[in-house]
């Protein structure tokens, strides 16, 4: 069934319905703005997290081939490129076993895992 309006109920139901719209969109929109702007900002968050601890790990690959140099006098240039790739894991574990190690090939037992 429809209901039938006179001209002017008919163009303030119009402007009525108009308006909730806009407000309705309106609302619509900045709630959008707000979750996009929020994770944009969770993204930035977790990007400088995941860049501190690439940097932590770089310097600790860093400072292990600096021990290692100077405890076999001579890293081999292809130990220097393995131990790079390690996790951060086993390079804590080359950290702890390195005053135990008489030579350099015994990191071997490392780049396996």
């Amino acid at each position: 069934m429809k209901l039938r309006l006179d001209g002017e109920s008919r163009i303030k139901a119009e402007e009525i319905l108009e308006k909730s719209s806009r407000r309705e969109v309106d609302s619509m929109v900045s709630n959008l703005g707000k979750t996009i702007d929020n994770i944009i900002k969770e993204g930035k968050m977790k990007g400088l997290e995941e860049d501190r601890k690439e940097g932590r790990k770089e310097g600790k690959s860093e400072l292990i081939i600096k021990m290692l140099s100077k405890k076999f006098n001579k890293l081999p240039e292809n130990y220097v490129h393995k131990i790079d790739d390690l996790s951060d894991e086993t390079l804590d574990k080359i950290a702890v076993d390195i005053f135990d190690m008489k030579r350099a090939e015994e990191l071997e037992r490392y780049f396996k895992n």
